[in-house]
């Protein structure tokens, strides 16, 4: 570890890297910066900063270690491991929104890894990781046509078959594979209800066997906490957020777990731990969107004390976070949730408005998930038919989401479930 303090006025800047011992190498470092006042709170957050970091650090190292065990092969495990860069390299081409550099990079990895395949057909793990880019890749354009997601997703599903051929009861294996059906299933590609219905229990099979097999594997909790809330089951959902919280010391996933420990805790109506996760992820990660996503969503409860002035700014910070893809979709979601604050704050008037103005079509939201939010503001506003004609269209393009919704005990639409047309909308939609 190396490192270094400076001042400029009133601020102490600090420099800390970590530096691999017998290379030399830089390996990462952070920058941190507090009023000299805020010296203490300077030691802690260093101290913190870098216990995460040595965290991060360990954890890639101890992963490398577990892939190397599996294969004696070296020309393998080499072509495996330039794949594996290649990969990073076009994840962060997609962050930047460079589809087109992302797809070669992703194709060049896919290269490497069929050489590996080939240089051992004894080894799962390029199987996997195969299946890990073709999921990666449909989940780089979520409004591409469904005839693509299909295709990638098919992709996915044959690579995991063939590594849960080499090895049956692998956990990477059986989370791909569980993975890719939920992502099938959630673009509304498993067929009719009852295919529909296997696919989602399927998956579910999958990734229960997979923390079965390794209860550390926490992108796999991550997931099933996901598809537990579209069961639902939301206690056993927040259960598996905390799992996998716990099953992560490396803090690889941990921004995706802490936005399903906001969302889970939302669900179960749980306004103090619903804000103490926001506050989490945005001290955290300040720089991911869903963060200032899921400060709109809480003044949605009805336990929230709704701060007005300061959720327009939030909205703004959410919509600049947002990578430009998702802008349009995104400001329009902002301001629904704004809606929604705004009924809960009691401006009926300023709602509606806000609302009628935030509506997209298909083409913008294919989800539909405006209607979603949508029905939500009118039940609060206390507009029953206005409600029933926003979920009637959503659940319009989400068919898969009829049975899950119909026994959804979220707090969100408990208010409509007296009304005998809920009822009716589910047995019109069926």
């Amino acid at each position: 570890m190396h490192g270094g303090i400076s001042q400029s006025g009133n601020q102490l800047r600090l420099n800390v890297s970590l530096i691999d011992a017998g290379s030399g190498i830089e390996l990462g470092s952070r920058k941190l910066e507090r009023p000299r006042e805020e010296i203490f709170a300077l030691q802690d957050e260093l101290a913190k900063e870098v216990s995460v970091f040595l965290r991060q650090q360990l954890g890639k190292e101890v992963r490398v270690r577990e892939t190397r065990a599996a294969t004696q092969d070296v020309p393998a495990w080499e072509r495996y491991q330039k794949a594996q860069q290649e990969a990073r390299d076009a994840d962060a081409l997609a962050a930047a929104e460079d589809t087109t550099g992302a797809r070669k990079k992703f194709a060049r990895a896919d290269s490497l890894l069929s050489e590996a395949e080939a240089q051992d057909p004894r080894w799962a793990a390029p199987s996997t990781l195969r299946g890990w880019l073709s999921f990666r890749q449909s989940r780089m354009a979520p409004s591409a046509a469904p005839s693509y997601h299909a295709g990638l997703i098919e992709e996915g599903l044959k690579r995991a078959d063939r590594a849960l051929s080499l090895k049956r009861d692998d956990p990477d294996g059986l989370e791909l594979r569980g993975t890719l059906r939920y992502w099938k299933w959630l673009n509304n590609l498993g067929g009719n209800s009852a295919a529909a219905a296997k696919l989602y229990e399927d998956a579910e099979k999958d990734i229960r066997a997979s923390v079965d097999a390794n209860p550390a594997q926490a992108s796999a909790w991550t997931t099933l906490s996901h598809l537990l809330m579209n069961k639902p089951a939301l206690a056993e959902a927040k259960l598996a957020a905390m799992k996998a919280y716990e099953a992560d010391p490396y803090l690889t996933n941990a921004n995706v777990t802490v936005s399903r420990l906001f969302a889970t805790s939302y669900t179960l109506d749980d306004a103090i731990e619903a804000k103490h996760w926001c506050e989490e992820g945005q001290r955290r990660f300040p720089d991911d969107y869903r963060f200032a996503e899921c400060q709109l969503t809480y003044y949605s409860m009805k336990g929230a004390q709704q701060n007005i002035d300061e959720g327009w700014r939030t909205l703004t910070r959410y919509v600049e976070l947002s990578p430009s893809t998702l802008r349009p979709l995104n400001r329009l979601v902002g301001q629904m949730r704004m809606a929604v604050a705004l009924a809960r704050a009691g401006l009926a008037d300023s709602a509606r408005r806000v609302a009628g103005r935030s509506r997209g079509d298909a083409t913008l939201d294919s989800e539909r998930e405006l209607p979603q939010i949508e029905a939500l503001v009118y039940m609060v506003l206390g507009d029953r038919d206005e409600a029933f004609n926003q979920l009637s269209i959503y659940l319009a393009s989400n068919p898969q989401r009829l049975e899950s919704l119909d026994k959804d005990d979220s707090w969100e639409f408990r208010d409509l479930r007296s009304d005998p047309r809920f009822v009716a909308l589910f047995k019109a939609k069926r």
